[in-house]
């Protein structure tokens, strides 16, 4: 009878780690964006420029555009930006805040930008994009980019 029990348990604390959806899976790190070169606006986006650096571009304000604030890697064919409206340095670097003067203008247009990626993401693999325009959608954007 003693066997049962045990074997209840064992049972119950597989289950428990099987599916687990928990953010300890995740990781989150300092992301690195520049504005995107000709070269990289020749190809289609998204695309790994490299195996630690990826071209996407957002949709928005182009005084204000849409700049990744925190790259999530969900798992190596996977992974989740969240952006801010931000603007452009006078060295034409991207920043997540707004504009000093507080001026967005109402076009709409593409913004393409490099971004750093860690090394946990697999550049050998298909990339699932998540982006997560601010407050305005909780739902995700998706995009993908092919392998290198």
């Amino acid at each position: 009878m003693t066997t049962r029990p045990a074997a209840v348990v064992l049972l119950g604390l597989a289950l428990a780690g099987c599916g687990s959806s928990s953010p300890a899976n995740t990781h989150r790190y300092t992301l690195r964006v520049v504005p995107a070169n000709r070269a990289v606006l020749r190809h289609h986006l998204p695309f790994f420029v490299s195996p630690t650096r990826l071209a996407i571009e957002t949709f928005g304000s182009s005084s204000c555009p849409w700049v990744p604030t925190k790259l999530t890697v969900i798992g190596p064919h996977l992974i989740r930006l969240d952006l801010r409206a931000g603007s452009r340095e006078p060295g034409g670097a991207l920043v997540p805040r707004p504009p000093a003067s507080g001026v967005c203008t109402t076009d709409f247009g593409p913004t393409p930008m490099v971004v750093s990626l860690p090394s946990r993401v697999d550049a050998h693999h298909r990339l699932t994009i998540r982006l997560y325009y601010g407050g305005h959608n909780p739902r995700p954007t998706i995009v993908t980019a092919p392998a290198m």
